[in-house]
């Protein structure tokens, strides 16, 4: 979905230099996995000849890809929300909804994605993938870092304040 120029929001700071290089690091990643399996997929029904370890390193990227844009879309308030209930609030009860929103947030993805996605990844570390290249906590340890940019960005977007402009 492409945003008009008048509901995208202006960035400020240095953030908006580490938004840049994490956009494009998603991009390059997501093109790479892209022409991968569009390898992985000539190479199967038209030679005949599959690649084996293709389809893991594409596993792994789009797990990448997934978790760390993920982490992004919050910045820009791009993940699904229902608001249809707490429209029809107050200005301040919608504050404080948003207040507390913002600390289950918060804790959830610190429990869930950090916690345990970092315990998922020390355990994965020790097992080896099938085609007998990295440990599979090098795919898995997107979960935990995908929270972090998570939380940074919830943090992030908290502390603009209420003069930022939401998409519709």
């Amino acid at each position: 979905m492409i945003a008009d120029a008048a509901s995208t929001p202006v960035q400020r700071g240095p953030g908006r230099w580490f938004d840049w290089l994490i956009e494009r690091i998603l991009a390059i990643v997501f093109i790479g996995f892209t022409a991968l399996s569009f390898v992985q997929v000539v190479a199967r029904y038209v030679f005949g000849q599959p690649i084996t370890w293709t389809e893991e390193i594409c596993r792994y990227l789009f797990v990448w890809v997934v978790f760390v844009g993920a982490g992004m879309a919050e910045r820009s308030r791009s993940h699904v929300t229902l608001e249809f209930l707490v429209s029809r609030f107050p200005p301040r009860v919608k504050y404080w909804l948003s207040v507390t929103n913002g600390i289950l947030c918060v804790a959830m993805v610190v429990v869930l994605f950090i916690w345990y996605g970092w315990s998922l990844t020390l355990v994965s570390m020790r097992q080896h993938s099938p085609f007998g290249g990295p440990p599979v906590g090098f795919g898995v340890m997107a979960i935990p870092i995908g929270g972090l940019l998570m939380v940074l960005n919830i943090i992030r977007v908290a502390l603009e304040g209420p003069t930022r402009e939401v998409r519709p």
